[in-house]
């Protein structure tokens, strides 16, 4: 529930919630979905003979994989834009100068 604590800390929530979950060896995750959203996931577990918290796993897996990939992309895309090409350092320089110990 979200209601007030009488010692004036954050009201109940996602953070009680997921430490409650987080204690199980591996987290569970409660979802509510939509009737059609809830059929494919079924169909999709049933046609890879799988379990339907198996084929929810991957496809938020996969989800959150394209998700960071795109975020990832944005970021390179951010840093190229912003790239000068007559300060950035030849790859010999670079690499030779990784590979010797470090002087005093």
């Amino acid at each position: 529930s979200t209601t007030d604590r009488s010692d004036g800390d954050q009201k109940r929530g996602v953070c009680d919630t997921l430490a409650l979950i987080m204690s199980a060896k591996n987290p569970r995750v409660s979802v509510v979905l939509e009737r059609p959203l809830s059929e494919m996931l079924y169909d999709l577990a049933r046609r890879d003979r799988t379990s339907v918290s198996l084929t929810a796993r991957d496809l938020l897996r996969h989800a959150l994989e394209t998700y960071e990939d795109g975020a990832l992309s944005q970021l390179a895309e951010e840093r190229d834009s912003t790239f000068d090409h007559s300060r950035a350092l030849p790859h010999c320089k670079v690499w030779h100068s990784a590979g010797k110990p470090k002087t005093r």
